[in-house]
């Protein structure tokens, strides 16, 4: 099992907002920044509250940890905001998009698994865990809260959560994006003391 200290997230914060804002632009074409607000891990007994902040017709996209720890990983947007970043990213005027197509549901699996590969990838470099996270799908809010019972029956007692609340501004129009990793591990006691 992982053992992770406030430090090494704190590390991922950084390093992750650093490389999640590069390819970002990238793909998009445009000047994107990320930065993480808030960085914390939370015992698995309190991720259900987490689930409140998810409004019933958000846009949530997930991924599962397939090697190296357990759990998943979700990024969760309020629809206005969703619909607001596909046709940035997508280059379309803004308010152009009111349904989602495949080519919406994409770019924001896309940037969940950039997000999500950013944040583990530096998570993994500091515990020597190779974290893989699998291809990105989308899920109703119903669908998400069962998934995580099933998480959380799995977890022990002393295990964790990390929550990276993320602010995303492309072209310096600013979008609120939460990004969470449900993933079995423990905080590494000894290293915060």
């Amino acid at each position: 099992m992982a053992v992770f200290s406030d430090a090494q997230l704190m590390r991922a914060a950084k390093v992750g907002e650093v490389g999640a804002t590069r390819a970002l632009s990238i793909l998009s074409k445009r000047k994107v920044v990320v930065e993480t607000k808030k960085a914390r891990m939370i015992p698995y007994e309190q991720t259900m509250e987490i689930f409140d902040k998810v409004k019933e017709h958000s846009i949530v996209a997930y991924t599962q940890a397939i090697s190296g720890i357990g759990g998943i990983s979700i990024l969760s947007m309020e629809r206005s905001e969703a619909l607001r970043l596909v046709d940035l990213f997508n280059g379309r005027p803004e308010n152009t998009t009111k349904v989602m197509q495949e080519i919406d549901r994409s770019t924001v699996r896309e940037t969940l698994n950039i997000l999500a590969n950013a944040y583990a990838t530096q998570l993994g470099n500091d515990s020597k865990v190779r974290i893989l996270l699998g291809v990105p799908g989308m899920v109703t809010q119903s669908h998400l809260v069962g998934m995580m019972e099933k998480i959380k029956t799995n977890a022990s007692k002393d295990e964790m959560a990390f929550l990276f609340e993320t602010d995303l501004s492309v072209d310096e129009m600013a979008f609120k994006v939460r990004l969470y990793f449900f993933f079995l591990a423990k905080m590494d006691e000894q290293a915060n003391k």
